[in-house]
């Protein structure tokens, strides 16, 4: 089993909207990291095991689809109510001066939770994922309507039991291959867990790029120093939206990563927490 297939969350803390599991690692200024959907915190593994060195890493297990339990059946899971989920996870690790990481479907969330409590932050960093109308991802246009028909979530999950069909689907977001342990650990819950099943459904069925546009309004008064991490062959979020928001927020900066698709945290995590390193030490809270 890979490392990072082993690298299990070993705290959890109990939220009005279910039990969250995390893992946290290292010691100083504090850096969480938001994954995005059908993966759990396991994405961050490279960069985290660099990065813990200098930082105190928290990275939660979200409720996207690979969580190892399910939230309770009155949660709200919309992207709002996920980014308040998140908030009150803050809330409950006491933590502040956090510099918020999302990758992915987890960099819209990250966008509404800035926008909406700038005050939590010190600092923001997103890596490919959506912006303006990749919410939900383009290549998944209509995934949020389409998922709303009963028995459609227990359909759609049924290939992903297949290796080869889930290494195809990752291959779009990494260049590196994923290995098997790594791909059954984040498939398992929503294949196994009904509950589970629910609480994706849920998400996904909000999603709407209403929800990133606004942010993008919001984050046009975002003072706090934001890093921007674009990845020039990425096949799912387009480059040229990543510079339109590093110019409309007042204190970003852009960042490009070749030999790389969404996932830069697998594909060059070298390269990708040197930049987030660079950001954090040169923008002191």
């Amino acid at each position: 089993m890979s490392q990072a297939a082993k690298w299990n969350a070993t705290e959890a803390v109990e939220l009005a909207q279910g039990k969250i599991h995390y893992r946290d690692t290292g010691e100083g200024e504090v850096l969480l990291f938001v994954h995005g959907l059908l993966v759990d915190g396991t994405v961050w593994h490279d960069a985290v095991t660099r990065l813990a060195s200098k930082y105190r890493c928290i990275v939660p297990d979200l409720p996207l689809g690979s969580h190892p339990e399910a939230m309770h059946p009155d949660a709200d899971l919309s992207p709002g109510g996920i980014a308040r989920l998140i908030g009150d996870f803050i809330k409950a690790l006491d933590l502040e001066q956090v510099t918020l990481i999302g990758n992915d479907t987890g960099v819209p969330l990250c966008q509404v939770f800035a926008a909406s409590r700038p005050d939590r932050l010190a600092r923001l960093v997103l890596t490919p994922g959506g912006l303006y109308n990749e919410f939900p991802a383009p290549i998944f246009t209509g995934a949020n309507i389409l998922i709303r028909v009963p028995g459609v979530v227990d359909a759609t999950v049924q290939p992903f039991r297949s290796r080869m069909f889930s290494r195809f689907v990752l291959r779009l977001f990494a260049r590196k291959a994923v290995d098997d342990e790594l791909l059954e650990r984040w498939m398992s819950p929503g294949l196994k867990n009904i509950a589970v099943r629910r609480d994706m459904r849920k998400f996904v069925s909000a999603v709407s790029p209403r929800y990133t546009q606004k942010a993008a309004r919001q984050l046009r008064t975002f003072e706090h120093p934001t890093l921007i991490v674009a990845a020039p062959q990425d096949r799912i979020f387009k480059l040229g939206n990543a510079r339109r928001l590093a110019a409309e927020i007042p204190n970003a900066q852009l960042e490009l990563i070749e030999d790389s698709r969404c996932f830069a945290q697998i594909d060059q995590p070298d390269r990708l927490t040197a930049l987030i390193d660079d950001f954090v030490s040169n923008n002191p809270a």
